[in-house]
């Protein structure tokens, strides 16, 4: 029972964390903006269907990206695997491969921190996976 309860505060500790670090000004910085996507794809443990959805990513020590609706419903946390920062300008995107009759979302580019966030897929089923581009727009 004692270990449930420490789970538990765990989790919630660390949310927390995050929510509170948010209202420091001087630590965040925010881009906000909203993306199409034609078709379901994959993000993570989440599955999206086609649709158009804001986001809004806090820079913080880990990136924190919400994901909303456009058309309405609850929002979702993620977490980037890694950032990477690219020498050369990269324009706000999603990139998503396709893996087996799956897409997913396997980075995010946020010209606004010059960042592009990387998200974990599945393994490859098939030698070579085919990548797509969707654009972002930032608000």
């Amino acid at each position: 029972m004692r270990s449930i309860s420490v789970r538990r505060f765990r989790k919630w500790g660390f949310a927390l964390a995050v929510l509170a670090s948010s209202t420091l000004p001087a630590l965040a910085h925010e881009s906000k903006g909203e993306f199409t996507i034609s078709h379901e794809v994959h993000w993570g443990t989440l599955v999206l269907p086609a649709g158009t959805y804001d986001y809004s990513v806090e820079h913080h020590a880990c990136e924190v990206l919400l994901l909303r609706p456009k058309a309405g419903g609850g929002g979702h946390f993620l977490f980037a695997n890694a950032v990477s920062r690219p020498e050369e300008f990269t324009p706000n995107r999603l990139i998503l491969e396709r893996r087996g009759a799956d897409w997913y979302v396997t980075s995010m580019a946020i010209n606004d921190f010059g960042e592009v966030l990387e998200f974990p897929a599945p393994p490859e089923s098939t030698p070579e996976p085919r990548t797509k581009l969707a654009t972002v727009a930032s608000k």
